[in-house]
């Protein structure tokens, strides 16, 4: 009975291998962006900390519980508030946020007095994850992926946003006021106290140089001779245009500005400054456009990482922990492997060549033809060795959250080929849905125990698809490798 019961056992062993491709996005194009405001995606429901993963996928959620909690954030004030996950108690945490529009921070200014930038992971109506510094399975300091669901119940500020009425001049309101800031450099000309006194000469800190850049969010501070401040780090405008808020990487600090005025021609922030007697008083600043001959190039570069988040692992089951990095699994009863390419660290991954939506392109090729291979290596044993085996693949969206390939309706369309006899492979392999589909079998040969190879020779597949942003687009292809029993 026990025999029988294992001839017809299923091994199922996969590994998994990342995709990337490169989506640039040109103005003027026939398929245009699709709308993505990160700030309205993060406003637009409540959110509940679930878990808190480590950089190799252990739950280390008791380790990092202060991550875990409730949190409201508001699109339109730029306000955010966190709660108690028991009681909906509020922790007193709570001030102003936003998140940069290429999707990849988000910032906190804290009432508390703290701020903070975060490496986001995962942003969309179904999950919000972030990476940040925390506590290791194994009590070190390292990466940690914090994700978020929605969150249906009720929560409520505690105190409201400030009324902010005061103009000087036009204040723009049809247009995002992080992209007219954008536009052009930008010169602090004067200050003026409450009556309109030219307060310039005791406010000299404030009249430098600035540049902005709206798609990734930085800003730097000039002095008047172009050269760098270490003031630098992101910003937003928000709150109607009403308020100009950054975070200084550079020299450390936040602040939160009311803008009076905000127009191509002229932008100006009320703020504290100094009399001529050195006391304190409410100044406001102007700026215009720049057109001097320094260049006001950035020295702040944020690395362009593509941040993947490793999968949860199975307590007890590492051996079938399917991973990004990972891409061999063997069976600890020796059944078989599978393995993408020669190198597990740096070649698991297809690379396809650069596209634009203009093209209106429908098959994109691999970036190095021929590269994309799947190599058997043949080690059954036992009472079912003789039988045939079958080798399944799927490809899903994975941890690439709103840049996933099914979300953005892009695909995988596999041609293998081989030159081992005992190898039938399909003929084509479409991949554009959260299905299995059958790639290719392997027939048995006696005494043969040799690494047998098939090139993929792997396309992408664009759709009728809106991208929501130019930048990298991944998912995740599992191969299953299964004794025909």
């Amino acid at each position: 009975m026990k025999k029988e019961m294992k001839k017809k056992q299923m091994y199922g062993f996969s590994l998994t291998a990342m995709l990337l491709v490169f989506v640039f996005l040109f103005s003027g194009n026939s398929v245009s962006a699709a709308e993505y405001e990160p700030n309205q995606v993060l406003g637009s429901t409540n959110w509940e900390g679930t878990f808190v993963y480590d950089a190799k996928g252990n739950d280390v959620t008791s380790q990092n519980s202060g991550f875990i909690g409730r949190a409201k954030y508001d699109a339109t004030t730029n306000r955010y508030e966190f709660f108690d996950k028991q009681t909906n108690v509020s922790r007193g945490d709570k001030g102003v946020f936003f998140v940069t529009q290429d999707g990849k921070k988000r910032v906190l200014l804290s009432e508390l007095g703290y701020r903070v930038v975060v490496d986001m992971v995962r942003l969309d109506e179904n999950m919000f994850t972030y990476r940040r510094t925390g506590v290791q399975k194994d009590g070190s300091q390292g990466n940690v992926f914090v994700e978020h669901v929605p969150y249906s119940g009720e929560l409520t500020f505690t105190s409201q946003p400030p009324v902010l009425s005061k103009e000087t001049g036009t204040i723009v309101k049809d247009q995002p006021g992080r992209t007219i800031l954008s536009t052009t450099k930008w010169q602090g000309t004067k200050a003026f106290d409450e009556n309109g006194n030219d307060v310039s000469d005791y406010n000299r800190g404030y009249l430098g140089l600035a540049r902005y850049e709206s798609k990734t969010g930085r800003y730097e501070f000039f002095d008047v001779q172009g050269n760098a401040r270490n003031d630098y780090g992101y910003y937003d405008v928000i709150y109607g245009n009403k308020e100009r808020t950054i975070i200084s990487l550079g020299s450390n600090y936040g602040a939160t500005l009311e803008l009076t005025e905000l127009n191509n021609n002229r932008f100006t922030y009320a703020r504290n400054g100094k009399d001529a007697q050195g006391n304190d008083i409410t100044i406001t600043v102007e700026h215009e456009p720049y057109t001097g001959e320094f260049p006001l190039d950035f020295t702040f570069a944020p690395e362009d990482e593509l941040i993947v988040q490793p999968p949860a692992r199975v307590p007890n089951q590492d051996d079938l922990t399917n991973s990004n990095a990972v891409v061999e699994v063997e069976s600890i009863l020796n059944s078989g492997t599978v393995k993408f390419s020669e190198n597990a660290n740096t070649e698991a991954s297809i690379i396809f060549s650069k596209i634009n939506t203009k093209d209106k392109q429908t098959l994109v090729n691999e970036k190095e033809a021929g590269k994309a291979v799947i190599s058997i290596l043949d080690t059954r044993t036992g009472s079912a060795e003789q039988n045939e085996w079958n080798v399944r693949t799927k490809l899903s969206d994975g941890p690439f959250g709103n840049k996933g390939f099914l979300l953005n309706q892009l695909g995988v369309l596999l041609t293998p080929s081989t030159q081992e006899s005992s190898i039938q492979t399909a003929a084509n392999v479409t991949m554009n849905d959260n299905e299995e589909h059958q790639a290719f079998t392997v027939g048995y040969e006696q005494g043969s125990n040799e690494r047998k190879a098939v090139t993929l020779n792997p396309q992408l597949t664009v759709a009728d698809t809106n991208l929501l942003q130019s930048g990298v687009y991944g998912a995740n292809i599992t191969w299953t490798l299964t004794p025909k029993v």
